[in-house]
C-alpha cells in the first residue's frame, strides 16, 4: 500500500486509489498516519477529530469511522491495541517517510562533495509533494502544527536543492524560479542569497544588488533587523566582483588541447596576412604606445617600442580572445563563462559580464561588444554602456570559432560546418552563409577583405565581402578561386 500526507490525504492499494469518504474519515486516517506504528488512545482520537468540545455521540461516531477505515485499508493494518488503535505502515509506504529518506541521502551526498547527486535527490524528494501537506484537513484541531512543520521541511529542502544546483555551476536558469520564491517567502535569507548569486552569474550585477536593497528595506521596515552575516558578506563579494562567485566551471574546464594550440598558432598567420595591429586586440585598444598580448591566466601590456612589460591583468581563467573598443579591453574567458572588461591604462578588471555559454571569441563594432560561445552556438550582443546582454543570436552551425566586425556586419566562422556567417548587427538576422575550403580558426578584416585562417593547414583565404569572391593563399602563392 501507499499513503500520502504531502498534499491531500490519499491511500493506494495495488496501484489504485482507495476512496476516502467525508472529511472526518480523512482526518482519522491523517492523524493515524502522523502516529503510524504507535498506539493512539480513543480519547486522543476524539480530541483530534472534535477538539475540546466533542459532541455526546463522538464515541459512537469514532467507532463508525474506524470500522469504515478498517474495511478500506484492511483489518490487519488497523488493529485494536488496548484502549486504542495502531495503523501499521511499512518502510517506504508513506510519502513523508520517503521524503525524509531522500533528504537525508542528499545531505550525505552534499557532505561527500557530490553536489550534482544531492540536487538530484532533493528534486526527487520535492517531487513527492502534491500541494500543501494535509491539504484537505487544514482546519482539524490536530493539523495546524504538523502542516507548518512539513512546510518548513519542504522549504529547507528547496533551499538546499537550489544551493546544490548553484554549487554545480547553475545561475541564469535559476533566476525565474528564485524571483518567485523570494516574492512568496521574502524573509527567507537563503533564498535571497541564492537569487543574488544567480543574478550575478547571469551578468545582472545591478539586479543582484537591487534584490539585496529591497530585502534589506523590508527587514528594517517590518522587523527592525539587518540582513544576516552571510547575506551581507555575499553583498560585499558581489560589489568586489569576487572571482570565486562565478562558480566551479573554470576549475572543471579541461586543459587546452593540442588542436586548440594549433588554432591559436594560426592567429599569427591571420595577423601577418592582414597587416593590422592585431586580431586579438584591434587598433582601437592601443593605449599610449602599448599593445596587449595574451598569456595563460591573464593579459599583459607591452610597450611596442621598448618591448617592456608595463601592466599585467590576472584573470580567473585562461582567456581565449581579447578585443578593444568603447574605451576598454574585453577578454573572453570560456572557463569562467564571462567577458571581462579591463581598463587599458591601469590593466584593472572593472567588471565581469556573465554569459550563459562559454565565450571563446570577442570583437567590438557597431557600438556593441559581440561574444561567440560554442555552447549553443550563439553570439551575444553586449551594450558597453549598460553591460547588459541585449541580444542573443543562434547560429545554424555548431562551433563558432572566430568573430570579426567589418563592412557594417558581424562575421562568424564555424570550424565544424566550415562556413562563414554574415550577421546583420541591427536585427541579428543571418544575411549569408559562405562555404569555406578550410577549417576556420581566426578572422580579420583589412583592406576591404575578410581574412580566414585554417587551423590545421598553412592556409589563409582572402574573401571579398561584397562579391563573395575569394582567393586562397598557400605556401606556393596566390591562387584565384572565383565565387
Amino acid at each position: 500500500m501507499r499513503f500520502g500526507v504531502l498534499g491531500p490525504i490519499e491511500a493506494w492499494a495495488d496501484g489504485r486509489p482507495i476512496p476516502l469518504r467525508g472529511p472526518k474519515q480523512r482526518a482519522l486516517l491523517a492523524f493515524l498516519l502522523l502516529h503510524a506504528n504507535r498506539a493512539v488512545s480513543r480519547d486522543r482520537l476524539i480530541d483530534a477529530l472534535w477538539g475540546e468540545s466533542p459532541p455526546p455521540s463522538a464515541s459512537e461516531s469514532l467507532d463508525a469511522y474506524v470500522y469504515r477505515l478498517r474495511k478500506l485499508v484492511g483489518h490487519d493494518r488497523l488493529v485494536r491495541c488496548g484502549s486504542g488503535y495502531v495503523l501499521s505502515v511499512q518502510a517506504g509506504e508513506l510519502d513523508a517517510d520517503r521524503f525524509e529518506l531522500l533528504v537525508a541521502n542528499a545531505r550525505r551526498a552534499a557532505d561527500a562533495g557530490d553536489s550534482r547527486g544531492a540536487a538530484r535527490l532533493l528534486a526527487e524528494a520535492l517531487a513527492l509533494w502534491r500541494g500543501r501537506a494535509l491539504a484537505d484537513v487544514p482546519y482539524e484541531p490536530f493539523a495546524g502544527a504538523p502542516a507548518r512543520q512539513f512546510e518548513e521541511r519542504r522549504l529547507t529542502a528547496l533551499e538546499s536543492r537550489v544551493e546544490a544546483e548553484l554549487d554545480c555551476g547553475g545561475g541564469a536558469a535559476l533566476v525565474p524560479e528564485l524571483e518567485q520564491l523570494v516574492t512568496d517567502y521574502p524573509l527567507r535569507e537563503r533564498l535571497l542569497a541564492a537569487l543574488m548569486l544567480a543574478l550575478y552569474r547571469a551578468g545582472r550585477q545591478a539586479d543582484a544588488l537591487a534584490a539585496y536593497r529591497a530585502a534589506r528595506g523590508r527587514l528594517v521596515e517590518e522587523l527592525g533587523l539587518e540582513p544576516g552575516p552571510s547575506v551581507c558578506e555575499l553583498h560585499q563579494r558581489i560589489l568586489q566582483h569576487d572571482p570565486a562567485l562565478i562558480g566551479p566551471r573554470a576549475a572543471r574546464r579541461p586543459r587546452r588541447s593540442k588542436a586548440r594550440a594549433k588554432q591559436l598558432a594560426a592567429v599569427a598567420v591571420v595577423l601577418a596576412a592582414s597587416l593590422t595591429v592585431g586580431l586579438l586586440v584591434s587598433s582601437e585598444s592601443a593605449h599610449a604606445g602599448h599593445s596587449l598580448l595574451r598569456r595563460a591566466n591573464g593579459i599583459v601590456a607591452v610597450n611596442t617600442v621598448s618591448d617592456q612589460l608595463v601592466a599585467a591583468t590576472p584573470l580567473t581563467s585562461a582567456p581565449e580572445a581579447v578585443s578593444g573598443g568603447a574605451g576598454s579591453v574585453w577578454a573572453a574567458e570560456p572557463g569562467a563563462g564571462a567577458v571581462s572588461r579591463i581598463q587599458p591604462g591601469s590593466g584593472v578588471v572593472v567588471d565581469r559580464i556573465l554569459l550563459a555559454g562559454e565565450p571563446g571569441s570577442v570583437v567590438t563594432g557597431g557600438g556593441a561588444i559581440w561574444a561567440a560561445s560554442t555552447v549553443g552556438a550563439t553570439v551575444a550582443r553586449i551594450n558597453p554602456a549598460t553591460e547588459g546582454i541585449t541580444q542573443t543570436i543562434t547560429l545554424p552551425g555548431s562551433h563558432p570559432a572566430a568573430l570579426a566586425f567589418g563592412a557594417g556586419h558581424v562575421w562568424a566562422a564555424d570550424s565544424d560546418a566550415r562556413e562563414l556567417f554574415e550577421i546583420d548587427p541591427a536585427t541579428g538576422s543571418l544575411r549569408r552563409m559562405l562555404a569555406l575550403d578550410l577549417q576556420p580558426s581566426a578572422l580579420a578584416l583589412a583592406d576591404g577583405a575578410i581574412w580566414v585562417a585554417g587551423y590545421n593547414d598553412a592556409t589563409v583565404e582572402k574573401i571579398d565581402p561584397v562579391s563573395a569572391c575569394y582567393l586562397t593563399w598557400l605556401a606556393a602563392g596566390w591562387v584565384f578561386r572565383g565565387s
